[in-house]
């Protein structure tokens, strides 16, 4: 018997643990495979569903984190140093 977090969870349970509607994993899945969770097809004919286990799906939310967290540190760095150009501009004003 395999454990909780080597479930396999088809399109609908991804969408109902993340919020993100089933047709834009589909969408992604297809257009942007980089940007959305490592799915994968079970089985080999055109219409076989696409699944992904459950930790890889955590897995992929945690990154989703720390890359969300890293913008937010980033931002914030921007907003703290001061704009040159602006600098520059008013001291040549004067």
């Amino acid at each position: 018997m395999c454990s909780c977090e080597d479930e396999i969870l088809y399109l609908d349970g991804v969408s109902e643990i993340t919020g993100i509607p089933v047709s834009t994993l589909r969408t992604n899945h297809s257009r942007r495979p980089w940007d959305s969770p490592p799915f994968f097809k079970l089985g080999g004919a055109k219409n076989s569903p696409l699944v992904i286990r459950k930790s890889a799906l955590w897995k992929w939310v945690k990154e989703q984190e720390e890359k969300q967290q890293q913008r937010v540190e980033e931002l914030k760095l921007q907003r703290g140093k001061p704009d040159l150009s602006a600098l520059l501009e008013s001291s040549s004003r004067k």
